[in-house]
């Protein structure tokens, strides 16, 4: 499997290489958006969403950890903790689907500690 080459913007630099300029100076790089839709759109984020998109992203990783090529059982520990210290602060609605995903990544991961 070959890898790709970095990314480059327009002028052939790796992003972020303009000089330091932060996520304003990729606001006004990117076509069609600009540094006031992205603090709007930052202000209309909740914490709450973040929380429920990162625990679905450690849940994967979680379960990846756990297939034959990739395995790596402290990895799969480490998400099973943090979706422990995560799901108390996750709206009831979604905290109960957290323990159930975090149920089935224990039970997956005891299979896969034999």
């Amino acid at each position: 499997m070959s890898e790709s080459p970095p990314s480059r913007d327009a002028a052939g630099e790796p992003p972020g290489a303009g000089g330091g300029a932060g996520i304003a100076g990729s606001a006004r790089e990117t076509p069609g958006i600009d540094a006031a839709q992205l603090i709007a759109e930052l202000k209309k984020a909740k914490v709450s969403d973040l929380l429920v998109q990162t625990c679905s992203v450690i849940a994967s990783l979680g379960y990846a950890k756990l297939s034959e090529e990739a395995r790596d059982l402290e990895q799969c520990r480490l998400a099973i903790e943090a979706l422990k210290a995560l799901h108390p602060l996750l709206p009831e609605e979604h905290a109960r689907d957290v323990r159930q995903v975090l149920a089935g990544l224990q039970l997956a991961f005891a299979s896969a500690a034999r």
